[in-house]
Parts: C-alpha cells; sequence; structure tokens
C-alpha cells in the first residue's frame, strides 16, 4: 500500500540512502578509516568525508550498556506476556516480594548492569518544548504499577495488564531517546555519551541486523504499512554520529528532531493500526488497551505541540477511551479515532 507522512515528515531518507541500514543480517563493517579497541568495543576515530556507513559506532560501548540492559529487561517483561499460559501468577506481588520469572520482578529487579528499571521509569521528565519538565514518569510508574497489583489481585486480566506495562513501558523508552537527544544537542563533552545513551534507548543493534524495544516496534510498523521509519532512524543516527564527532551541534539539533519525528510517526501508526482492527479482532478488549496505551504517548504532542484542530482531535480521542469500558471495546468509535489520528499525523492505515 502507498503511505504518505505529508505535512508532519516533510523529508525523508531515500529508499537508496536507507539500503544500508536494512534489518536483514549483515557483518559489522566499520567505516573506513574507524578502528575499534578489541577489549573496550570503543571508535578511535570518526569516518572521513563520503565513507558509507553501515554500522552505528559507539564512541564507548559502555556508555549504552545500561540502556541497552534496560530494553533487555522490556524484551522479558514481554517474553512473559506472550508466554502460553501467562496469567496473574506472572504479573506478580509488586509490593511485596516478587517471585522471579514474574513481570513484577523483572521490573523491580535491581539490574547489576541496568540498575531498577522501575527507578529509571519514574524518575523520567519529559524534555519536549511543548512539555518541558512534566513528570511523566510518575505516571508512567503509577499506570505499570496499577497494572501489575490489579492483575496479581485478580481484577484485571492478565492480558489487559500485560498491554499496560508493555506500551508504557514503550513511552518510557520514547522519552529517554528524546532526553539523550535532548543532552546530545546541548553539546559539550558529554554530547558523545549522550548520543551513545540515546542509541541505546533506541533498541536497535550497532550493525542494524536487531530490532528490539521500541526499534521492534517501529520495524513492525514498516513491515505492517510497506513503510521504512526503522532505517530512516538507524541512518539519522549515523549521520548524528559524524556531527557530533565535527562538534556540528546546530545540525545535530535538526538531526534530533527528524529522530523525533520518525519516532512520533511509528507511535501514530501503532494508535491507528490498533483501532483500525479493533472492531473485527476477536479480542477488540486488547486492541482497545493497546490504542490507549500509545494513545498516551503522543497525546501531548496532540495537544500541546501541534495545532488547534488536533488539539481538538486529540480531545474527542481522549474522551472516547475514557467513557469506553474494556468489556463494551467495540462501541468505541474506532473509525473516528483512525481518521483524526491519520488527519493530525498526514498518515493512511488504508490496507
Amino acid at each position: 500500500m502507498q503511505s504518505f507522512l505529508r505535512h508532519f515528515l516533510p523529508v525523508l531518507f531515500s529508499a537508496a540512502a536507507l539500503a544500508c541500514g536494512g534489518d536483514e543480517h549483515h557483518h559489522d563493517q566499520l567505516d573506513a578509516g574507524t578502528t575499534v579497541d578489541a577489549s573496550t568495543g570503543d571508535a578511535k576515530a570518526s569516518s572521513p568525508d563520503g565513507a558509507a556507513a553501515t554500522s552505528y559506532i559507539p564512541f564507548s560501548a559502555s556508555n549504552m550498556a545500561a540502556q541497552q540492559a534496560r530494553v533487555g529487561i522490556y524484551e522479558e517483561i514481554v517474553a512473559i506476556r506472550k508466554a502460553t499460559g501467562f496469567d496473574k501468577t506472572k504479573c506478580g506481588d509488586i509490593a511485596g516480594t516478587p517471585a522471579a520469572g514474574t513481570i513484577a520482578e523483572a521490573y523491580t529487579r535491581n539490574d547489576a548492569t541496568g540498575g531498577v528499571l522501575r527507578d529509571k521509569v519514574n524518575g523520567r521528565k519529559d524534555d519536549h518544548a511543548y512539555n518541558k519538565d512534566a513528570t511523566i514518569g510518575t505516571t508512567m510508574n503509577a499506570i505499570i504499577t496499577e497494572a501489575i497489583t490489579k492483575c496479581h489481585a485478580g481484577t484485571l486480566s492478565a492480558a489487559l495488564a500485560g498491554q499496560f506495562v508493555d506500551k508504557t513501558l514503550q513511552w518510557f523508552f520514547y522519552a529517554s531517546v528524546y532526553h539523550e537527544l535532548a543532552l546530545t544537542s546541548a553539546g559539550g563533552d558529554t554530547a558523545p555519551a549522550k548520543l551513545d545513551e540515546a542509541f541505546g534507548y533506541y533498541g536497535r543493534s550497532t550493525d542494524g541486523a536487531t530490532s528490539r524495544g521500541i526499534s521492534g516496534t517501529a520495524k513492525k510498523r514498516d513491515d505492517n504499512f510497506g513503510l521504512t521509519l526503522n532505517n530512516t532512524i538507524f541512518q539519522l543516527f549515523l549521520q548524528g554520529r559524524d556531527e557530533v564527532a565535527a562538534k556540528n551541534f546546530a545540525a545535530v539539533t535538526e538531526t534530533a528532531k527528524k529522530m523525533d519525528q520518525n519516532l512520533l510517526a511509528v507511535l501514530a501508526y501503532s494508535v491507528a493500526r490498533e483501532f483500525k482492527e479493533l472492531p473485527a479482532d476477536a479480542a477488540p478488549d486488547v486492541k482497545l488497551a493497546e490504542g490507549k496505551n500509545f494513545f498516551n504517548i503522543i497525546e501531548p504532542y496532540m495537544l500541546k505541540g501541534s495545532t488547534a484542530e488536533t488539539k481538538t482531535d486529540a480531545e474527542y480521542i481522549r474522551a472516547q477511551i475514557d467513557k469506553t469500558t474494556f468489556d463494551k471495546a467495540k462501541e468505541i468509535d474506532a473509525a473516528g479515532i483512525v481518521s483524526r489520528i491519520e488527519k493530525a499525523f498526514g498518515i493512511d492505515v488504508t490496507p
């Protein structure tokens, strides 16, 4: 199908420019003139002008170890919720000492590399200018904690709770990528480390071969709609790395904006897809949970970062979501939500 990122995404990479960042497996190829310390994985020199980069070479592999570990914990949680027989026993007692193999245990565990994911989530603030310093982390943590608690008590189905946790953690990764990009754009000696951290939170492997976390969601939307968002973002990270190495922070700022626009497009497609599929789905309540929690991520932009018309559309979608109970999910105006998302972001989710 043909889809268009019209007024929202005016500039995308061409297919030729993206070809080197495909999802197919390929070996980790260094840019000409770039060497890496075999013991640390640190880049010793940036690529020369004109080199065709096919991999993200971190300024130091240690910069993004914690971020990659947190993405790994997210993938662990997803595996738990997707496992056959997933039920309330696998949500865990988040108020007590949750058992190993539960979502609560993974979320609250003090990981040797990533630390306590719950603490990182709870402390996250929004760095977008339209929502600057909003304490979105406390909202995220409250959603996740309530979902796990209700699941453990048997008052919320495991299927719904799993979606609340999954999609809210994607909100955390989206906000965290932008947080680190904002710090990168500010320049200074920490900029290289901050770009590495942003890349770690994105979840793509350095060679582009695998996509986890929010990068995995980008790949799914690409597969669903014939897009190249995941590879566009990957190429923007490669471009951003060259700009940081050159200390061209005006260019870094523009590249970071493009990354954020493409990530927002991934999330907009995700919202529209869930509501598009809801009316005919055998589990409309799960689709509502997915759509609702994806919408939480893009709602601040729609309310505060776009046009008055988009704000009105966001208010309509929120009213529809808030008045619709999960047992009556099919009563929601799914088509109206889809059309408003398509209009706001200039996308098309027609099969």
